[in-house]
């Protein structure tokens, strides 16, 4: 009888040992691991993150070396679409490309402001009428001056072109009525 109950104590004493090591596996082990699996996915997933990062970094440095060519083309921009009509300094722009290709600047109309989107930007459109005077040639090298050289970003939308009867200066003048849009940006943008 002896031998039997060691043995019941010997099978008792295993299964024991068994529920505990289940139980500690259920309950404390398992469960690390579990986390240790999610820690290590997003361990790799932050590498990836990482590594996508540095790439960036390595863009934004060598942007960051053309911060001075940014800002002048900045300065550009501003000067084609300005804060304010200036007028008069549109004025005094078109008169200076006039006298560089040899163009009289006789007329300006300026109509009423309308809202327009320019690319998804809302912005000011002042309509414009300018009359002009000059051989064809000096009027194309103007309307390529308007468009291409000066800073104010215009439009050209038409054109009328007629003999010039009163001028007297030059032989075969043509006076040249140009209708344009000249563009302000929207106040606060």
């Amino acid at each position: 009888m002896r031998l039997r109950a060691d043995r019941i104590w010997l099978i008792g004493g295993v299964a024991a040992a068994a529920v505990l090591v289940a139980a500690g596996w259920l309950f404390f082990i398992g469960p690390q691991r579990s986390q240790a699996d999610s820690l290590r996915q997003q361990s790799a997933a932050a590498d990836l993150n990482l590594a996508s990062l540095r790439h960036k970094l390595v863009d934004l440095e060598q942007q960051n070396a053309n911060l001075d060519q940014y800002r002048a083309q900045l300065i550009r921009d501003r000067q084609a679409l300005p804060a304010a009509p200036a007028l008069t300094d549109f004025l005094r722009e078109l008169q200076s490309a006039g006298d560089a290709v040899g163009v009289t600047v006789t007329g300006l109309i300026v109509g009423a402001p309308t809202e327009a989107d320019a690319g998804g930007t809302k912005v000011i459109s002042l309509p414009i009428t300018l009359t002009l005077s000059g051989s064809s040639a000096q009027l194309s090298r103007f309307l390529d001056e308007l468009q291409r050289v000066q800073p104010r970003a215009v439009l050209v939308t038409g054109a009328n072109a007629v003999p010039d009867q009163k001028s007297k200066t030059l032989s075969g003048a043509v006076a040249l009525n140009v209708n344009l849009q000249a563009y302000v940006a929207m106040p606060g943008s």
